[in-house]
Parts: C-alpha cells; sequence; structure tokens
C-alpha cells in the first residue's frame, strides 16, 4: 500500500546547489569495521508533475574508500517525493537486523502521517546496498531488532476505524509475515480481519466490529 525516521548521529550533512536542483551530501558508518560511505543525494525541484512546495530524489551516487561503490536511480512511481527537509528522507539503520546499517530512503506520506520507504539492505559480500522491493509496500513504523521484528500501521481514514496494522520477523534473510490486521467499513459498522502466521501456516479470523465501537478488542 503506497498512498519519520530519527537520523543517527554519526551522519554529517553538507548542500551544494547545482543546476535544476541540489547535490546533498552525507557521511555515515554502516559498520565499524568499515570506512565511511558518502552519499550524495541528487534532489530536484523541477521533476515533471510536482505540486509547489515538493521535491524529487533522482538519484543517490555512493562513495567509500575514495571510489564509487554504486547510484541507486529512481523513476517512475519509484521516485521517493519529499515535501520538507532532504535529510528526513533518508537514513542509515539496521532494518534487517544483521548488525550492518542499511539505507532507507523514505517515498512517500500519507494524509495521517504514515510512511512508506525503499530498503537497501547493506550487503557485506559485494560492498554494496541492495534493494528489497518488497518493503517498499509496507508502512514501517517499528523496527525491533531484539526480537528482529518490523511493524506496520497504516491509517486509512473514518477517524482510525479502517486500518491496517502489521508484525513481520526476519527469518534467514526473508520479512515473513506474523500477523497481519485491517479493518474495513461495512454495511452498519467494520469487518475485522486478522491473519497469523505459525510455522508457515495461515489462519483467518473474521469478526464483526459495531459502528460506534471500532476500536474495541477482542
Amino acid at each position: 500500500m503506497l498512498p519519520r525516521l530519527s537520523l543517527l548521529p554519526l551522519i554529517v550533512f553538507s548542500v551544494a546547489g547545482i543546476a535544476m536542483g541540489q547535490s546533498n551530501h552525507f557521511t555515515g558508518l554502516v559498520h565499524s569495521s568499515l570506512p565511511p560511505f558518502d552519499f550524495r543525494v541528487h534532489v530536484d525541484s523541477k521533476h515533471e508533475g510536482l505540486a509547489a512546495g515538493f521535491s524529487a530524489i533522482d538519484r543517490i551516487e555512493i562513495r567509500s574508500a575514495g571510489r564509487q561503490v554504486q547510484t541507486i536511480n529512481f523513476a517512475g512511481e519509484d521516485t521517493p517525493i519529499i515535501d520538507g527537509p532532504w535529510r528526513e528522507s533518508i537514513s542509515l539503520r539496521d532494518v534487517d537486523c544483521d548488525g550492518y546499517k542499511d539505507l532507507l530512503v523514505r517515498v512517500t506520506v500519507g494524509a495521517h502521517g504514515d510512511a512508506w520507504y525503499h530498503l537497501y539492505r547493506f550487503d557485506k559480500s559485494s560492498g554494496i546496498f541492495l534493494a528489497y522491493p518488497q518493503f517498499s509496500r509496507l508502512p514501517l513504523q517499528k523496527v525491533d531488532c531484539h526480537n528482529k521484528l518490523i511493524t506496520t500501521y497504516v491509517n486509512s481514514g473514518a477517524a482510525g476505524c479502517v486500518y491496517e496494522s502489521g508484525t513481520y520477523r526476519w527469518v534467514k534473510g526473508e520479512l515473513l509475515p506474523v500477523r497481519i490486521e485491517s479493518q474495513e467499513v461495512t454495511e452498519g459498522g467494520f469487518n475485522r480481519i486478522v491473519r497469523s502466521w505459525t510455522n508457515g501456516k495461515e489462519t483467518d479470523l473474521n469478526q464483526r466490529i459495531e459502528e460506534d465501537d471500532c476500536h474495541q478488542t477482542k
């Protein structure tokens, strides 16, 4: 479902203007055993189709130890759109809970503040950041590496009565669902669907929720 994470203290930022946009720079550590990585973020305020006050991240160039490591290009619906400081949209954080920080790039923010991110997981063997496309569909809420859990939430309206919340766990490098709860409008009330997984087996539960108590728990 595509409609803020704090930055880590080891990141240093600078900005330099370029034609048709800005070249923004930050340096951060992915792991204490590795040299720092330098990220140059190209932001374009004249990107096609943008409303006034919005900008787009066109690409991110990554260097380390004095050499070019990779370039991440964005196009179409995958282009991150920002309406504030660019640095609020990008962070380094261990999201896949392997001890190495990954690159998070915020794609968009929903009407109720829910946010979707591109995740680029740091790959120790190649030394580059690899896209994990399925992550972009999840409205990220929290990362809990102690339990290797990711929690998600999106408020779709009706005073928060229409929503989807999820819990996912990293298992052997893949993010697998543990529990997904969603609620949608139905005649005279709401329908709540709870899907849970145990040992790979899915169990579904449907509940009728009355209109005047859409936040009740059972």
